[in-house]
């Protein structure tokens, strides 16, 4: 992997992971165009540049991992996650193993999904600058877990949970910031110990370029994300979605 392919994966990894478009999609459709092979180490390498994402978002939201309360809420929205990811994961990665064909479908029904939910959220007028109660949190946390398919995306997953429960658009949008860092990080950490890659090739000059590169870049989208949610609604993603899922099936199927 050369530099300027590694800042590539960098920019895309930092820009998506946190919108409701699905990283995954955009990093494998990158890749696919750069001519990559999808060994075990190229792999490796696109999950474990998200820790650039990871390492933006803890930032960000540092105060809220400084509350005993919010740590303890973070974690039993995070073991649904947990629970599926030992023993419904490994069924999903032999049901999808052509991810490609199933990532156009997961896109478009997301955003299908999303734009029912806008439509159902919209008719709500009231609470939208209130906290989320615990109950939310953990229903969110139980959201999440359909992003092991892939192509689903996790904040899509949340946020399309929210709208359809008509939770508080950017208390949700927050959360699932604050959300993704611990879910993030013990995968990424999973996924490094399991593929068994040498600690040098981690800090290899590829590496280090995707890391730091979707780090800033990553803070500027979460910024971005949080005045777009603010100020309009999802519907541009939902259109998006469906846009470049359509695109990704003509690749993929014709």
């Amino acid at each position: 992997m050369t530099f300027f392919q590694a800042l590539i994966l960098g920019i895309v990894e930092g820009f998506t992971e946190f919108l409701p478009v699905s990283s995954t999609a955009h990093l494998l459709l990158t890749e696919k165009v750069m001519g990559l092979v999808l060994d075990e180490r190229m792999v490796t390498f696109t999950i474990a540049v998200q820790l650039g994402s990871i390492l933006a978002a803890a930032i960000l939201y540092a105060q809220q991992f400084l509350s005993i309360r919010k740590v303890s809420i973070l974690i039993l929205a995070l073991l649904p996650t947990i629970f599926a990811g030992i023993f419904v994961y490994p069924y999903i990665k032999i049901l999808f193993t052509h991810v490609l064909l199933i990532i156009p479908w997961t896109l478009i029904f997301g955003g299908i999904l999303m734009l029912l939910g806008e439509w159902r959220y919209s008719k709500k007028t009231l609470g939208e600058d209130r906290e989320l109660t615990f109950k939310e949190e953990v229903i969110l946390g139980c959201a999440q877990t359909i992003a092991l398919i892939p192509g689903v995306s996790r904040s899509a997953a949340m946020i399309v949970t929210g709208l359809f429960a008509r939770f508080p658009r950017s208390a949700v949008t927050s959360f699932t910031f604050v959300l993704a860092v611990p879910t993030m990080f013990s995968a990424t950490v999973y996924d490094i110990y399991k593929s068994h890659v040498p600690f040098e090739s981690i800090l290899s000059t590829s590496f280090v370029t995707g890391f730091v590169t979707a780090f800033f870049i990553a803070l500027v989208s979460i910024r971005l994300m949080l005045f777009l949610v603010r100020t309009y609604t999802f519907v541009p993603f939902a259109w998006y979605r469906i846009f470049l899922g359509l695109c990704i099936a003509l690749l993929v199927y014709f």
